[in-house]
């Protein structure tokens, strides 16, 4: 999320191949991230936590999925709104992350 949103904070309208391979990749690890939290079960117990988690990671993964189409049909009219949304997104992920760091490991492990 934040190496997307410095890319596009910094894009001038040039380098448009890099900032579509910012994209898609920012996108494909999202997406990895998401797909391996949703293949664990949690115990019964951490399941609200189970479902905002992966709430938040698939809002994420959308918010780079709209981003990486406004970058490869370059909508720069659309980058300062996805820079706040990104910005925004990213802090609710770093709150999220800081209240699941009190959840035993024993279910996050493979």
């Amino acid at each position: 999320m934040a190496t997307m949103q410095l890319a596009l904070e910094q894009h001038d309208g040039q380098f448009y191949p890099y900032l579509r391979v910012v994209a898609v990749n920012a996108e494909e690890g999202a997406s990895s991230a998401s797909d391996r939290l949703a293949s664990r079960q949690p115990p019964s117990a951490y399941e609200k936590s189970y479902d905002s988690t992966t709430s938040a990671l698939d809002d994420a993964e959308s918010l780079l999925s709209d981003t990486r189409i406004a970058v490869v049909g370059h909508e720069e009219r659309e980058f300062p709104s996805l820079v706040q949304q990104l910005s925004d997104t990213s802090e609710q992920l770093q709150q999220l992350e800081n209240r699941l760091r009190a959840v035993p490991d024993d279910w996050r492990k493979p």
